[in-house]
């Protein structure tokens, strides 16, 4: 229930500082069929013209995130498939921060999912949170708690770079999201399957042992 409300309230920030307007589309693109609220934090203008027509707010760096839910940052072109948010969700539970690593993008670019528990420790705005780079995590994170930040590859939640876009790259989400849900499925199910190999070959070894050991027990009355 609670990752199913967070993700009802999550707070999706779009970092265009520096980007070009097909980069932040194609990243709006990724994420507009969510129904989550939306906004852009260093867009030009002539850009957020652009992007209003998917419903995103243009949002000042100054202003303070909402401390009852959690916030993404994600830095264009990065583009999440249909189930990112969720899978993110999950694995941050507990932690302060969750960084996305994406090939060819430095370290505190990519995604950074920001945890409530973090916003209500800290006094943050928006632009510290898209700027925040490994000097930040460091005044603000402990290094002595093992839950403080953790690392995930785009691969393992469905974060990527790509030249999808339109019906194309929407297809890409849907197409991303169910393999990684197969394979965990897929996973799950070998897992099980080798369970039942190994308890079976178990039986057939104990059954196998105590024939023989009845067998040598009449041959030595005998």
């Amino acid at each position: 229930m609670r990752t199913m409300e967070i993700m009802k309230r999550l707070q999706i920030v779009i970092n265009a500082h520096a980007r070009e307007v097909q980069e932040i589309e194609r990243t709006v693109q990724s994420l507009v069929r969510r129904n989550r609220r939306i906004w852009c934090l260093g867009a030009e203008e002539a850009q957020m013209e652009r992007l209003r027509r998917f419903h995103v707010k243009e949002i000042d760096g100054a202003a303070l995130p909402d401390r009852e839910t959690d916030v993404v940052i994600v830095s264009p072109p990065v583009v999440l498939d249909y189930d990112t948010l969720n899978r993110m969700a999950l694995r941050s539970r507990g932690l302060l921060l969750m960084r996305v690593l994406i090939p060819g993008q430095r370290r505190n670019e990519g995604v950074s999912y920001w945890t409530k528990e973090f916003l209500r420790r800290n006094q943050v705005t928006i632009s510290d949170l898209a700027k925040a780079d490994i000097d930040f995590d460091s005044k603000y994170l402990s290094h002595d708690i093992s839950t403080a930040r953790h690392w995930v590859r785009g691969s393992e939640v469905g974060a990527d770079i790509n030249k999808y876009s339109g019906v194309a790259l929407v297809l890409w989400g849907f197409s991303s999201a169910y393999r990684r849900k197969w394979a965990g499925v897929s996973g799950l199910f070998r897992k099980r399957l080798g369970m039942v190999k190994r308890k079976i070959a178990s039986f057939r070894h104990r059954r196998l042992a105590s024939q023989l050991s009845k067998e040598y027990s009449q041959s030595a009355i005998r």
